[in-house]
């Protein structure tokens, strides 16, 4: 607040957990999400309950006192160790930050003199991200999962697109085999783990609807993970409602 003074902070990016779930193990989509998207890394993304205290309390502390600051902040959660793999398909640790440090500066384009420690660098690449994921219009890694639970309001997790081949998660029937393929070829669309073109995924079958429009089922979007209802019917066609222009989602 000192450092801002009289202007209003638009976006804030923290490395840290800033939602929560009452998953088993307090697993969150946006961890498993991460986790399946890259592999090489995916031990760096840790079961929540298991996280040390700055991770699981500090951040969400730092996130509670800036919305009771500036109620309109937007508070986006980042992942910079992953993100920089996702970006540079190389790792880096804390001790040996130097050639990541040299990377990002010609990536972003930014004075990185100043930065010498790989903490420095985390927070440099939280900052980058909230700016580029706001202007850019990244999806948000937030789903509306009835486990998740949200104590400093409304959050992101933006996040740039992920590669094809590791972000839909696919079990196509061109490389699955026997009994699997077989029973997706039966049930078409409707088979669970079915993608379309658009990238959304069938996960599960919901309530029957009642009406003439047929049997709902739970799909979830290959890009930012969001899950909505849809129609039987719509399911071969569908975009994403949350970053891909699609049709509101049906409640299920």
């Amino acid at each position: 607040q000192r450092e801002c003074g009289s202007t209003e902070p638009r976006a804030a990016g923290i490395d840290a957990m800033l939602h929560w779930s009452d998953a088993p193990g307090g697993w969150r989509p946006s961890d498993k999400r991460l986790r399946d998207a890259y592999p090489p890394v995916r031990s760096s993304v840790l079961s929540p309950n298991g996280l040390y205290g700055a991770m699981a309390i500090g951040g969400m502390a730092l996130a509670l006192r800036l919305r009771a600051l500036w109620p309109n902040i937007l508070l986006n959660e980042t992942h910079p160790k992953v993100l920089a793999f996702a970006l540079r398909q190389e790792r880096h640790t804390d001790l040996e930050p130097t050639a990541a440090i040299t990377w990002f500066a010609q990536h972003s384009g930014l004075d990185l003199a100043g930065v010498r420690t790989g903490h420095e660098l985390d927070a440099v690449l939280s900052a980058w991200a909230t700016r580029e994921g706001l202007y850019k219009g990244w999806a948000t890694l937030v789903t509306h999962h009835p486990s998740l639970i949200f104590p400093a309001g409304p959050v992101d997790y933006l996040w740039p697109a992920f590669p094809v081949a590791q972000s839909t998660d696919i079990r196509s029937p061109t490389v699955q085999t026997g009994t699997a393929r077989t029973a997706r070829a039966k049930q078409g669309t409707t088979a669970i783990g079915y993608i379309n073109r658009n990238r959304q995924e069938v996960t599960g079958h919901a309530a029957e609807s009642g009406d003439d429009h047929g049997r709902m089922y739970v799909l979830r979007c290959g890009v930012c993970s969001h899950e909505y209802g849809c129609y039987d019917s719509d399911i071969f066609q569908r975009r994403c409602p949350n970053h891909d222009r699609g049709a509101p989602g049906q409640a299920y």
